[in-house]
C-alpha cells in the first residue's frame, strides 16, 4: 500500500495493464523486464530504483525513456 496514491494496484494488474499496450512482438522482452523489476527482495528498494532501473533495461532496445 502507498499512502496518499488514490488507486493501488497489485503487481499482476500492474503487470498486465503494461503489457496491455506492448507491441505483441515485444511482450516477451517486456514481460522479463518487468519480472527483473519487481523481483528485489528489498525492503529498501523504491519506486524509483526501480525506474531507473527500467528506464535503463530499455535503452539498448532504442525505446524512448519518459
Amino acid at each position: 500500500m502507498f499512502p496518499g496514491i488514490s488507486l493501488q494496484r497489485c503487481t499482476t494488474h500492474l503487470k498486465r495493464n503494461i503489457l496491455s499496450d506492448v507491441r505483441n512482438g515485444d511482450k516477451g522482452d517486456v514481460a522479463d523486464d518487468l519480472r527483473q523489476v519487481f523481483r528485489t527482495g528489498d525492503r529498501n528498494y523504491t519506486v524509483e530504483q526501480a525506474w531507473d532501473e527500467w528506464q535503463a533495461s530499455q535503452s539498448p532496445r532504442g525505446r524512448e525513456s519518459c
